[in-house]
């Protein structure tokens, strides 16, 4: 891709992503500031089939819009941002991008309308029905959605192939490359907070006599903590079995024998980009152990699916793999 092209990829990203949202929350937050002296103190905040049956604070309403109308969508855009900056490309980042510009047109003209229909009331029990203005709001959040996604530049995925260093066996010799292949840091740690957070969560319900909340979030925990064990780190293996890659936990482990390999390269992976997000991941005629974006192995089975396992030095990887079906071959 040109700097060109790259350069109106993520202008457009960020318009779209970021700065689109930030407008349409901030516009509905300056509706709403206007509108609340005008509202009842309790407003209605939830409804039921019978009218509003929950109730808090008027400034409730502008700091939903602020955190669901701009935090998340933007998060939602910044976790891809590095990605679109490299160059990266794919149907995904203009998913993203898309979505964030949807969720904040929903969230936003959602709580403004809320809110409005509320002026004049002197008791918000008094107040309208909200089930039309939920679905205007559905409505104007997926048309945003919907125009984001046709307007974003599409831009194809430029597949980048490593040369690989030259190694040759010669008949009989053996050769074992290892490497170790991991999430980065940060989510790692994200991941193991989100699981310690909810198992003392769930202890604490249990000790507080609440059983049935508790067993959730424990449960909720050990099994976020053994998803993280089991996809976030693992042994990469090339010896004369073929490719192996093994979980730091003992499984899941992955294998694929050298009379399986059609062809072996080593290529650059945009996770989110080619597999749509990170771990264990499945596509149209792939598979892949996708930890980071980078380097990775490529090997080409015989049934033409392809099996990728992101890990340093991954060109050395290929060539020991290139390097070791060419000697089985010759037996």
């Amino acid at each position: 891709m040109d700097s060109t092209a790259r350069d109106r990829a993520l202008r457009a990203y960020v318009y779209a992503g970021l700065l689109a949202p930030l407008l349409v929350a901030a516009a509905a937050i300056a509706v709403q500031l206007v509108v609340i002296p005008d509202v009842p103190d309790p407003v209605a905040v939830h409804w039921s089939v019978g009218g509003p049956d929950g109730f808090g604070p008027a400034w409730s309403y502008p700091l939903m819009t602020a955190l669901v109308g701009f935090l998340l969508p933007a998060l939602l855009a910044l976790s891809a941002l590095p990605s679109v900056r490299r160059g990266d490309s794919g149907p995904t980042f203009t998913l993203l991008a898309a979505t964030s510009l949807g969720l904040s047109v929903l969230m936003s003209a959602l709580a403004t309308a809320l809110l409005v229909s509320q002026c004049g009331l002197d008791d918000a029990a008094d107040a309208p029905g909200a089930g039309w203005l939920v679905g205007l709001a559905f409505a104007a959040g997926i048309a945003a959605a919907g125009i984001a996604w046709i307007a974003l530049p599409t831009l194809p995925y430029v597949r980048t192939q490593h040369e690989l260093p030259a190694v040759t066996l010669a008949a009989g010799e053996r050769v074992v490359w290892m490497r170790t292949a991991g999430m980065r840091g940060g989510l790692v740690v994200l991941l193991g907070g989100v699981a310690v957070a909810l198992g003392l969560a769930g202890v604490w319900m249990l000790v507080a006599g609440d059983p049935a909340a508790g067993g959730i979030m424990l449960g909720a925990g050990i099994l976020i903590g053994a998803l993280a064990a089991m996809t976030t780190t693992f042994a990469v293996t090339a010896d004369d079995r073929g490719l192996r890659v093994r979980a730091a936990a003992g499984w899941p482990t992955f294998e694929v024998p050298l009379d399986d390999m059609e062809s072996v390269t080593a290529i650059e992976v945009s996770g989110l980009g080619q597999f749509g997000g990170y771990g264990l991941r499945s596509v149209p005629g792939a598979f892949g152990v996708i930890l980071r974006a980078g380097e990775a192995i490529e090997v080409t089975r015989s049934s033409g699916r392809r099996f990728v396992v992101t890990v340093d030095d991954a060109a050395t990887g290929a060539a020991v793999l290139e390097a070791l079906v060419a000697q089985s071959s010759e037996r």
